[in-house]
């Protein structure tokens, strides 16, 4: 699974230096567009990577590595709109990708012999303000897209099954929420959905924040289960849903005073293997990432001013553990953002100042006793895309400057 952070408000995970590592994977141009991209690695260290080029006629393009090659391919455009996000299968032979042309939702597979053909999904989806809340691609040419659309009285989540002879299907009936547009959508690495949103609680708005989830193999959706009530005068801010590979499901439930501003938050967890969900004492996580152990790791930053620090901590239980520094102090402008690898390591990334020289990015990954020394990564204007699948992890960027170019290095 991949997570995109930009620049101003990151979102999810990654480690190790850009140099002799460090590939182009398009060429220069002044019309790459530096939020809009997407990376997925598989185990074996396949990967797909995703973007957008094209200025006032935006292009979704793409390109893949094979396992045992050390670049990437020549670039192939997909089609016209914007790149969302892409997905490799965990054997690397199979990959998906899903691009939003004038708002509708546009897909294509890249199959076992290397060839991207597109496809087509089912007519009458739903309209307005539709994301691409999520991708998995799955062995066999198999994958699930959740989509999520919202109008000032609704949200609504769709399921779209594609099977193994290339046609997408609709999973059961779509996840409607009436008056509510705060919710959020994953998928994870079985197919998996699992969605969160805030409800109205004895006739108080953003009082309430509900879980639902659908099967790997679809079916209807679960019933809503409350899984944190905001207590006296306080509300929920829109919650941040993390899901690990096998089902494991943490939610960041942010709680707002009465002025709107932050008084702190919790988490809100249920593991792969079921049960009733528990709620975490307070946190000052603004970024959470689940393991498959089911363990729970959170970041934020420490310090104020010219000297941050991205800070980790491990939830055991239902109680935080001390403050871990995962990098030195600095002048922080970004994250961190979060996220796990295979083995349960946390791996954290952070934008720094830069000043006229251009933002830089940093990753620290989580070695047995200590954090790595952090890697520098590239200067940009833009987003940060990342993925843990593989045995080195993988983040893409747009340079920065006239003629960047879309570039990818390895975490660690």
């Amino acid at each position: 699974m991949a997570i995109i952070a930009s620049a101003l408000a990151l979102a999810l995970a990654g480690s190790t230096a850009a140099g002799a590592d460090t590939l182009a994977i398009s060429p220069p141009g002044r019309e790459h567009d530096q939020f809009s991209l997407d990376v997925s690695a598989a185990p074996g260290g396949a990967a797909v990577a995703g973007w957008t080029s094209g200025g006032a006629r935006p292009q979704a393009q793409a390109a893949q590595r094979p396992s045992a090659a050390a670049r990437f391919s020549a670039p192939v455009t997909l089609g016209p709109g914007r790149m969302q996000r892409v997905a490799v299968a965990s054997d690397g032979r199979w990959a998906a990708a899903v691009w939003l042309d004038g708002g509708r939702p546009r897909t294509a597979r890249r199959d076992a012999t290397g060839v991207w053909r597109n496809d087509r999904l089912p007519d009458r989806l739903p309209g307005g303000g539709i994301r691409v809340a999520g991708l998995t691609a799955l062995p066999g040419g198999r994958a699930v897209l959740a989509l999520e659309a919202r109008t000032p009285e609704e949200w609504t989540v769709t399921v779209l099954r594609r099977g193994s002879d290339g046609r997408w299907r609709r999973a059961g009936r779509d996840l409607t929420v009436s008056d509510s547009a705060s919710g959020r959508a994953a998928v994870d690495g079985a197919g998996r959905v699992t969605a969160a949103w805030l409800a109205t609680l004895r006739g108080k708005p953003a009082a309430a924040v509900l879980v639902a989830d659908m099967g790997g193999g679809g079916g209807p959706w679960s019933a809503g289960t409350v899984v944190a009530t905001a207590g006296g005068r306080e509300l929920f801010a829109e919650p941040v849903l993390s899901v690990d590979a096998r089902g494991g499901q943490a939610v960041l439930i942010g709680a707002l005073d009465d002025a709107g501003a932050p008084a702190g938050g919790r988490v809100a967890v249920r593991p792969a293997t079921g049960g009733a969900w528990r709620l975490s004492a307070p946190t000052r996580s603004a970024s959470i990432a689940m393991a498959p152990s089911g363990v729970v790791w959170g970041s934020w930053l420490a310090g104020s001013g010219s000297r941050r620090q991205p800070v980790v901590s491990r939830l055991r239980g239902t109680s935080w553990g001390a403050p871990d520094p995962a990098g030195p102090s600095g002048p922080v402008v970004g994250g961190p953002a979060t996220a796990a690898d295979a083995a349960g390591r946390p791996v954290v990334w952070w934008l720094v100042d830069g000043g006229p020289r251009r933002d830089r990015w940093r990753a620290s990954w989580r070695g047995p006793r200590t954090w790595s020394r952090p890697a520098e990564l590239g200067r940009t204007n833009g987003a940060l895309a990342v993925s843990t699948g593989g045995p080195r992890g993988l983040a893409i960027w747009v340079t920065a400057g006239a003629r960047g170019r879309v570039t990818a290095a390895p975490l660690r």
